[in-house]
């Protein structure tokens, strides 16, 4: 949905409005409520999509497919996405369905823009977090063939950023008209939870290309940065490799601290980026999604033939048996259901059913989070594929490449592929290992033997930093990005 037309010349009133918010109506005279009523419902009414204030962008991203029903291939449509401070919004309650604008226009690239601002509907909000997640579609026809840098960008981010507080924000992607092309796909939560402390805090980003090209991540250039290059900063420390491992030294950084960072994905002839933020926080053991049979595996892809109902479940589960864990999903598509509806929590398990029928051709990739009261966050994603090509039901693949397990101890000790090997490490108390080779660890060590029961004690965390604190049998296992795990066994001694 676009704007109206007339909402330029809203604006001077749509200050009035947002100074004059319903919260504060209370403190107004008697007859000065009924106008700003009658502005606002002749508003509504009318088809205005409401605007924010400055200060408010938290994330955002652009894909495109080329329309198959054009024989020319000239026809993109885009899909654009954008995250926004709830609070932001407050002419308008902010609920799922909700159409809100932030009042630029998008530009093509090949010298025009859209009529009016563009307008989005609300997928998901995330209340405690006070932000919310939206989506729309753009259709273009150009008129030649060609490469055409597609974007939107205004201002502001949001003022609490360690980086880029309160500077603007700039969206692209290269748009190829007569190509056939398809852009890479990928969802980010708009905020991503990493610990602090960490020299190597880590996060893994999924991304599909419909036209089965390789993907490469990297970070944007100056170009690709376009109006912003020369005011916008990575965060110190903040890397990305080639196959698309986000890195991040939180050492000296504390709980709450929020960073901006953008990140390109290609596939060799187009590129798009997530602009996200980085958010300091989570201490003790994070939720785990529940796959081998439940949830899709993380990065998992099904593919359908439009008109044809999907259905999963997405279960996540806490160690810590009083901990609440919460569901979200970012980059729903439009027609999809949860049931519960979501956010859904649950104790220390939280479950939901997602159906959705794709009516065309397209790629979709839907990202859930799980978190926890102390900030800890997992994240996993499933792309929808919806094609022309004969499939059959899709199945869960096998893991047909499990995890290399390597222990690195603080002592300089390095063990690979442990199974029942003795390792000896110093007696001084506090000896600490990395496990490296997944996303997800956990230790399990005998503490003790009593009548033929063994009372143990498992500790889990996405780190793989563990102390060593009960010398005799353990045994160890990790977890990769798909969901696929492998288990070894060792003895730790002391020398």
């Amino acid at each position: 949905m676009q704007t109206s037309s007339f909402f330029p010349r809203l604006q001077a009133t749509r200050s009035v409005l947002c100074s004059l918010r319903p919260s504060r109506v209370g403190g107004l005279s008697i007859k000065t409520k009924p106008l700003i009523w009658s502005v606002l419902f002749m508003f509504m009414f009318m088809g205005g999509a409401f605007k924010a204030q400055a200060s408010h962008y938290r994330a955002g991203s652009i894909t495109w497919t080329t329309v198959t029903s054009d024989p020319t291939n000239r026809t993109i449509q885009f899909r654009i996405a954008v995250s926004y401070r709830a609070s932001g919004f407050s002419s308008v309650p902010i609920v799922t369905g909700a159409v809100v604008s932030d009042g630029w226009r998008f530009n093509y690239g090949d010298g025009t823009t859209t009529s009016s601002a563009v307008s989005y509907t609300v997928t998901s909000v995330n209340g405690p977090g006070d932000y919310f997640f939206a989506e729309t579609t753009l259709t273009k026809t150009y008129a030649t063939t060609g490469d055409f840098t597609a974007f939107f960008t205004s201002g502001d981010r949001i003022s609490t950023l360690q980086n880029n507080a309160d500077g603007s924000y700039y969206v692209s992607t290269i748009a190829k008209p007569g190509s056939g092309n398809r852009s890479p796909v990928a969802t980010l939560p708009p905020v991503v939870n990493l610990p602090a402390a960490q020299a190597t805090a880590s996060l893994q980003i999924n991304a599909f290309d419909a036209d089965s090209d390789p993907l490469t991540f990297s970070l944007p250039t100056s170009t690709e940065l376009g109006s912003i290059a020369s005011s916008f900063s990575q965060p110190t420390g903040f890397a990305v490799s080639s196959s698309g491992l986000i890195t991040f030294n939180t050492v000296g950084r504390t709980d709450g601290q929020l960073y901006s960072a953008i990140v390109k994905v290609s596939d060799g002839k187009t590129y798009i980026l997530l602009d996200f933020i980085i958010q300091i926080g989570g201490s003790g053991n994070p939720p785990a999604f529940v796959y081998g049979g439940v949830t899709p595996n993380n990065g998992a892809v099904i593919s359908v033939l439009p008109n044809t109902a999907v259905t999963f479940t997405v279960r996540a589960t806490d160690p810590n048996a009083t901990d609440q864990v919460s569901l979200q999903a970012y980059g729903v598509p439009s027609g999809a259901t949860f049931t519960p509806v979501l956010p859904a929590s649950g104790t220390p398990t939280a479950s939901t059913v997602f159906t959705w029928t794709p009516t065309s051709v397209g790629s979709t990739l839907i990202s859930f989070t799980a978190d926890d009261p102390s900030g800890n966050q997992v994240a996993t994603t499933v792309t929808i594929d919806a094609t022309l090509t004969p499939i059959s039901t899709p199945t869960p693949s096998p893991c047909t490449i499990l995890p290399t397990v390597t222990l690195v101890f603080n002592n300089g000790t390095v063990v690979a592929g442990v199974n029942t090997a003795t390792i000896t490490v110093p007696a001084t108390p506090g000896q600490q290992f990395q496990v490296l080779g997944g996303s997800s660890f956990e230790f399990l060590t005998v503490l003790d033997r009593i009548n033929g029961y063994e009372i143990r004690q498992k500790d889990q965390n996405n780190s793989g930093i563990f102390t060593v604190k009960q010398l005799g049998p353990f045994s160890i296992t990790v977890t990769d990005a798909n969901g696929c795990s492998r288990t070894v066994q060792g003895i730790l001694a002391t020398q």
